[in-house]
């Protein structure tokens, strides 16, 4: 199902770059104090996970939401520490993971992250599951992660366990959407995160070489230079591609969007998407062809990338980390 999102922005908020950008270097009001794990992986390596409202764990029947960041982000990002603050004011505890090399430590694998990499999350999720029988689990995704979540509910089906799912500007359609970071001012966020991405391998190249882990430093230096690359085609096709075993960077986002998963979706799924947003190609956006019976998008005509943020420069408020809240609690 289709609807008409609620979130209408007062007219200072209304261009979608401030939306996009304003939210991302505005924090939340926060007190949150929170508890990282680490949690190891089968194949030898880690995810951080960072925990808020731990303590809620202990009751009969705890509630917890697992939460994935965007590209570049980590757990640290606004919307995430804003989320975690919203549902720990409501008695839900929360486990923001970090993927791969995103928590501020470098991984120790040549395994990073990407759109449709969804075997951490399913092995963090099924280990917490264990861990807590008697929980109610959520799941929240934001952009990538967005995508990701989104790929890993449709590939589990009628196997899901967890009781809702909320996915804020995911991309839906990767390569339509990567083309659309090639017009405009669009431009300028890609060349931004492609950037990020860039000085991710690097890091990881001076890990391995502080490491005197030849091996795998010769691997990600023989991926090529990356000096020149500004689109995330470039960078998919040398680094995302090879490093995961698919031909080219289209190959990669004909296998990883998961505009393709939506109608396998059993769980109870809001997503949350602006017209306006510069990330996403128009023809990108779900129809309701696409959807699974228990999945409404909410769309509204603004509110940019992971913005949808209202009320004035000095007062905000921030419409996004509420509305994912009141859809949990209304579910778990």
């Amino acid at each position: 199902m289709i609807k008409t999102s609620s979130f209408e922005p007062t007219k200072r908020f209304r261009p979608t770059h401030i939306q996009t950008i304003y939210p991302t270097y505005v924090s939340r009001p926060s007190n949150i104090k929170r508890d990282r794990e680490r949690f190891e992986l089968l194949d030898g390596d880690f995810v951080d996970l960072d925990w808020a409202g731990q303590q809620y764990t202990n009751s009969s029947n705890p509630r917890i939401v697992l939460i994935l960041h965007g590209l570049c982000g980590s757990s640290s990002s606004n919307y995430v520490l804003g989320l975690q603050q919203q549902l720990l004011d409501q008695g839900i505890a929360s486990v923001a993971m970090n993927f791969r090399g995103c928590s501020g430590e470098p991984n120790r694998l040549l395994r990073a992250y990407h759109s449709g990499e969804t075997s951490d999350m399913n092995e963090v999720f099924f280990a917490l599951a264990e861990r807590y029988p008697a929980a109610s689990f959520a799941s929240v995704g934001y952009s990538l992660g967005a995508n990701a979540m989104l790929k890993w509910h449709g590939e589990m089906g009628p196997n899901s366990p967890l009781v809702a799912a909320v996915a804020v500007s995911s991309p839906y359609d990767l390569s339509l959407s990567t083309n659309r970071m090639n017009r405009g001012i669009s431009v300028l966020y890609q060349r931004h995160l492609v950037q990020g991405l860039i000085h991710y391998v690097e890091c990881k190249l001076a890990h391995y070489r502080k490491q005197q882990d030849w091996e795998n430093y010769k691997k990600l230096r023989a991926l090529g230079s990356l000096v020149s690359t500004k689109t995330f085609v470039e960078f998919d096709g040398l680094v995302t591609a090879p490093l995961f075993g698919y031909d080219s960077a289209e190959h990669y986002y004909e296998k990883c969007s998961s505009l393709p998963f939506l109608a396998q979706i059993k769980t109870p799924t809001l997503l949350i998407h602006a017209l306006d947003d510069p990330f996403v190609h128009a023809e990108a956006i779900p129809t309701a062809a696409h959807l699974a019976a228990d999945t409404v998008l909410e769309l509204s005509e603004f509110g940019g990338h992971v913005g949808f943020v209202n009320g004035t420069f000095r007062k905000p408020n921030f419409w996004l980390d509420t509305r994912i809240s009141d859809y949990l609690v209304e579910r778990l």
